[in-house]
């Protein structure tokens, strides 16, 4: 079969999926109204080409927090990844590593950090960090990822309680017996064997909480999820040191504009056209 686009990709993987499994990576949150705005946005886009210039010899590289990638392009933070492919994550960060671009892991990884780190030892990665209402787990998730060699901590805000996915309700899908889930406590062992459950978002954190995670980690910190100006300038306020706008593929609050529509809006804001 010869896969030439991400729509055939897509299409392939349909058809190898388990439904259940299918459902969770491609479904949104209650309507899923988002999600499908999220694939609309871009589609609206219009090229305004500029052409006879010389570009004989290309060059996409840029950098991200003072690192050199290979183009304005990161793998962004998803679990899961062995429901789909026995090696999971590694994978993700091998391909990631041979690209040259940043791989951001999730907490909610199938495989573990040390096992990510082996598998693409050179990769620039950055760590995607739920919040745990146990206070020690989360300093010792933040601390493990650094002494790992994570660049960058990315804080998602967006889901102070999970985002009520249909598609998995109707599924019954449980990820605790789908997946063995590592053991966010202890880098020695791969999965948890009595705990097979996914451990709870702390969903009391609030922006005077930013300051206790710059006490613990010497790590850059970026949050991910921001979706309205006066977030991005708290973000400011508090220090951090770059914002990943998101409305999480429409997976967690669903009736949110699309990511990129707000991106235009606010680039419409900074250089209003005359009139």
């Amino acid at each position: 079969m010869s896969l030439v686009c991400l729509a055939d990709f897509r299409a392939h993987a349909q058809e190898l999926l388990c439904k259940s499994t299918w459902d969770y990576i491609d479904g949104g949150a209650d309507d899923s109204f988002s999600r499908d705005e999220n694939i609309a946005a871009f589609k609206r886009i219009r090229l305004r080409p500029r052409f006879l210039r010389d570009v004989s010899e290309v060059d996409t590289r840029t950098t991200i927090q003072g690192q050199e990638i290979s183009a304005p392009i990161c793998i962004a933070p998803t679990g899961f990844h062995c429901l789909t492919w026995p090696d999971g994550e590694m994978s993700t960060a091998r391909a990631a590593q041979a690209a040259a671009i940043c791989y951001i892991t999730s907490t909610y990884a199938s495989c573990t950090l040390e096992d990510i780190v082996s598998a693409a030892p050179r990769g620039l990665r950055w760590f995607q960090l739920y919040a745990q209402p146990d206070r020690l787990l989360t300093k010792q998730l933040v601390q493990r990822a650094e002494s790992l060699g994570f660049q960058a901590l990315v804080i998602t805000v967006d889901v102070p309680v999970p985002g009520n996915r249909r598609h998995d309700v109707r599924n019954n899908l449980d990820l605790k017996t789908n997946l063995l889930l590592k053991d966010l406590r202890s880098p020695k062992e791969r999965y948890s064997t009595p705990h097979l459950q996914m451990t709870p978002i702390d969903p009391s954190m609030c922006w005077n909480d930013l300051s206790w995670f710059q006490s613990i980690t010497q790590l850059p910190i970026i949050l991910k999820g921001i979706l309205t100006k006066e977030d991005a300038e708290l973000a400011v306020r508090h220090n951090v040191q770059g914002i990943i706008v998101s409305n999480h593929g429409g997976r967690q609050l669903d009736g949110v504009a699309a990511s990129k529509m707000l991106i235009s809006q606010q680039e419409k804001m900074n250089h209003p056209t005359e009139e």
